[in-house]
């Protein structure tokens, strides 16, 4: 993916391009069987520890991003998650992993780089609350 930024805006709506290869995309594996199945090509070795899968997906055409600063609560698998002073990035379509609607957030973002955490679903059984942070680290071409 290359989002069209170069600085982080915190009060703009932006667009940006998911450039996946081969309309391969990288999805958490719950929300693969559950909503994309029949279109999961490779699922991961352990999957009972890295809860991922390639999916053929065509990602959304005008996909947008904004950036919000501040304190936000998720309802997780077990409990409601209090969040400080984060930097959180909303989007319509999404960074590096595909979920259902989650969240992200920027841990240190800079021009070429960012460390994030993505949270992710790994229990059918509550599909609609993420139960995992996944944290990637992202370089720019």
């Amino acid at each position: 993916m290359r989002p069209m930024m170069t600085a982080l805006p915190f009060s703009t709506t932006e667009k940006y391009v998911v450039d996946n290869k081969d309309c391969n995309s990288m999805m958490g594996l719950v929300y693969t069987m559950v909503k994309h199945d029949k279109n999961s090509r490779v699922v991961s070795v352990e999957p009972q520890t890295l809860s991922l899968a390639e999916v053929a997906y065509t990602p959304k055409a005008n996909a947008t991003w904004e950036i919000k600063k501040g304190d936000f609560e998720v309802a997780a698998a077990t409990e409601k998650v209090n969040f400080k002073d984060k930097t959180q990035l909303i989007m319509t379509e999404y960074l590096a992993h595909k979920d259902m609607r989650s969240f992200l957030i920027f841990k240190e973002p800079t021009e070429n780089y960012m460390n994030i955490a993505l949270g992710i679903h790994t229990e059918a059984s509550i599909i609609d609350k993420p139960s995992l942070l996944f944290h990637m680290s992202l370089e720019a071409e």
